[in-house]
């Protein structure tokens, strides 16, 4: 274990969040339009989240903060080849097996297995868990 002592060590050791998307490939089971169950298979580019966004992102209305979660940090290329990120709208429409997949993966890259906090501590929900679990209440009623 290395003992941080400034700013620049605690960049090297990844401290401070890097905007460089991670690719990432997810596989979506869902029922197509006749009825058959398929599997997609695609890659999406996530950006990592910082603290300071997770912050901003939870004063908003529960259900507005997951498909704000989505539109800040999955892009998908567009028909260039460029990376985008999916957006706001298109977050709000997509099929929510689909859009709790993204959070998923979301999740997966902005928190390492080994970062994660001890259960017994009063902030053990991940950003992601955070915004998930108010929306589960209001789905389940």
């Amino acid at each position: 274990m290395a003992h941080i002592k400034n700013l620049t060590q605690l960049k090297a050791a990844g401290g401070v969040v890097s905007r460089e998307p991670v690719t990432k490939e997810l596989s979506w089971v869902h029922v197509n339009d006749s009825g058959e169950e398929v599997t997609d298979t695609f890659d999406v580019l996530i950006v990592k989240p910082s603290f300071g966004k997770v912050l901003s992102i939870g004063k908003i209305e529960d259900r507005e903060q997951l498909a704000l979660t989505i539109s800040t940090y999955i892009m998908l290329e567009n028909d260039k080849g460029k990376p985008e990120l999916m957006g706001y709208d298109t977050a709000m429409q997509l099929d929510p097996s689909l859009a709790f997949l993204l959070l998923g993966a979301i999740r997966e890259v902005s928190e390492p297995k080994n970062s994660r906090l001890p259960t017994n501590s009063s902030a053990s929900l991940s950003p992601v868990e955070s915004a998930v679990a108010p929306s589960l209440k209001l789905a389940n009623g």
